[in-house]
């Protein structure tokens, strides 16, 4: 145990410094052209793009990653947590890519199963659940978001603000959303919320939870009745005309993606999916959060509930490495 402040700091410090040189170690600072991608199940056109591999996982959890098992359980939150294994190949990453072009940034990623298999059940207390992540360290800066291990993500890292990523539940695709970890209290969160109903992200120190999380539509496109009506809150329209909705886990949302897009390949491994700079919105100051010419660092992560896994039951998470440093080049 951690008996005061110095001896923490102590241990704080030794922990960042062990986790940042071996991310340095093993994944390179890069910055890629842009990659045109049409998400249509269809990935030859990922063929150019630099692929980054994450280990196969084994049943007997041998497989080390940053000092921890490869896949894993999520319920243990310390910086330099052991967190016990879990096995479950559908939760399995093993390959992961990320582009952009004029319009957005896109990510590739596939698993060692049927990525994020979870149940299906006409109770929805029954129905699994997953998540197809991908983290950002919109700003490169440490101070700013959260670190991964809060949520249960391995190897950790530090100031991810932003992510955008697929909800899966009781078998099909439930939410394609954006999320801010840009606060620790329930007061900020709803502050956030109405800055972002101006379109606005501000970005600041976070824990973990709570967390904004949102569809984006352009106002070209706007969501159909159907779509309204599953609206959990919202919609709202910003002022330059697009609307969002704010979401949360479970909603029952039966399908909201608004400008993201997401296919899976015929053999259910693999997927790809793309948001546009705009549904990251913009800064006070009225520049984008995210667009061409900024770096960035990037994370992927499967996460998936349990029905799967062994030991049964168990939620699983598997991160891959960062990338540091990619550059969005004009």
């Amino acid at each position: 145990m951690i008996r005061n402040m110095k001896s923490f700091n102590s241990y704080f410090v030794f922990c960042c410094f062990f986790a940042t040189i071996s991310f340095f170690l093993f994944v390179s600072v890069q910055a890629e052209p842009p990659h045109k991608i049409v998400i249509d199940g269809d990935f030859s056109d990922w063929g150019p793009v630099r692929k980054f591999q994450d280990p196969r996982d084994n049943k007997d959890g041998t497989v080390i990653q940053g000092g921890s098992p490869d896949c894993h359980g999520t319920e243990d939150s310390d910086l330099c947590a052991h967190p016990p294994h879990v096995y479950n190949p559908h939760a399995d990453l093993i390959e992961y890519a990320f582009t952009h072009d004029h319009t957005g940034v896109y990510a590739y990623m596939k698993a060692a199963g049927n990525i994020s298999l979870t149940a299906v059940s006409q109770q929805l207390q029954n129905a699994g659940r997953s998540y197809i992540q991908v983290m950002l360290d919109v700003d490169t800066y440490i101070p700013t978001g959260y670190c991964t291990n809060e949520g249960g993500y391995y190897p950790p890292a530090c100031g991810y603000d932003m992510h955008f990523e697929l909800e899966m539940f009781n078998g099909t695709m439930n939410t394609a959303h954006l999320i801010l970890h840009s606060m620790t209290s329930p007061a900020q969160y709803e502050a956030a919320k109405q800055d972002q109903k101006e379109g606005i992200v501000n970005l600041g120190p976070a824990e973990y939870k709570p967390y904004t999380e949102w569809v984006y539509w352009s106002s070209s496109q706007p969501p159909t009745p159907q779509e309204v009506a599953n609206c959990p809150d919202g919609p709202f329209t910003l002022p330059n005309g697009d609307i969002i909705c704010f979401v949360m886990d479970k909603c029952g949302c039966h399908g909201l993606q608004g400008m993201m897009q997401y296919a899976f390949s015929k053999d259910w491994t693999s997927v790809e999916f793309s948001a546009p700079f705009r549904t990251f919105m913009k800064h006070p100051s009225g520049e984008p959060v995210l667009g061409l010419g900024q770096k960035v660092n990037v994370m992927f992560a499967l996460e998936t509930s349990g029905e799967y896994s062994s030991p049964s039951d168990a939620w699983i998470s598997d991160a891959s490495w960062p990338i540091f440093g990619y550059v969005l080049d004009p």
